[in-house]
């Protein structure tokens, strides 16, 4: 997950703050965005997804429901989990490593 955080700090936005909010690690940019970065394999809408989302949201001190939310995966959404998601304010990400791995080096060690 560091290295994934890492990554968009390098090859997409300037992080200003790596949040806790509600026990799901997220970003803040200096565009302020908030970024939930996920590597998973696909996303369904569940009631887990939908409660965790809903606690995410609700009103706290770091306004992470006042902010734009985007959620970045490593895999593909289900549309009904992307169109709950997008309903509710999210712009989706989804193969999102092809953006935050695109300038990784590689070294070899002998």
């Amino acid at each position: 997950m560091a290295q994934l955080m890492g990554r968009y700090h390098r090859n997409v936005e300037t992080v200003t703050a790596i949040l806790d909010t509600t026990g799901i690690l997220n970003l803040q940019d200096r565009a302020g965005r908030r970024i939930v970065i996920a590597p998973v394999d696909h996303v369904f809408w569940t009631e887990k997804l939908d409660a965790k989302e809903q606690k995410f949201q609700a009103p706290s001190d770091d306004d992470a429901g006042q902010a734009r939310l985007e959620l970045w995966i490593s895999g593909t959404m289900d549309s009904a989990a992307e169109h709950e998601l997008e309903q509710r304010g999210w712009t989706i990400v989804d193969q999102a490593d092809r953006r935050l791995l695109k300038k990784m080096t590689f070294f070899v060690l002998n």
